[in-house]
């Protein structure tokens, strides 16, 4: 762990300790042997590479989101690809690791939500059961399908 650690470390530019800590943790989240963490560190590196979005704030909500996205079912690439790209949109860590958090939830439970959640969907063309069980069988897609259909709603409507 320390050579993956110290070489995080650098390339995130934290501490070898901040970088210890968040291997130790995603480690533990996504259920990934810590010799193959190096990888996620790859991943997150080419992210900052090519985003708008720092290392470091990569990490920071991957480390606020992994256990929803695990959860969700995601992969630890798959969650550092969406929180690199609510950083790249404008917001903070914490205030992404907030809102993914949340909508992940929502979406994950969106058959058990209130009518004003259900009805939501359903005037985006979607149905709770139905995106319940899209999330069951194919997590990623079901999230790049929720996310392109609210992306089609008008300025006004898509905050609703």
């Amino acid at each position: 762990m320390t050579p993956t650690a110290a070489k995080m470390g650098t390339a995130f530019e934290l501490s070898v300790e901040q970088a210890g800590n968040a291997v130790a943790k995603l480690s533990n989240i996504f259920n990934i042997p810590i010799e193959n963490v190096e990888e996620l560190g790859d991943v997150i590196n080419v992210l900052g590479n090519t985003t708008a979005a720092r290392e470091a704030d990569i990490l920071d909500v991957l480390t606020r989101i992994g256990g929803t996205a695990s959860q969700f079912k995601l992969t630890a690439d798959q969650a550092a690809v969406l929180a690199a790209t609510m950083i790249e949109m404008g917001a903070k860590a914490e205030v992404a690791g907030t809102g993914i958090n949340a909508l992940l939830s929502k979406l994950q439970t969106a058959n058990v939500q209130g009518n004003d959640f259900k009805l939501a969907l359903e005037t985006m063309g979607l149905s709770a059961e139905q995106l319940a069980e899209n999330i069951r069988n194919n997590p990623q897609q079901a999230l790049n399908e929720f996310l392109a259909t609210l992306a089609k709603l008008d300025d006004q409507a898509r905050p609703e």
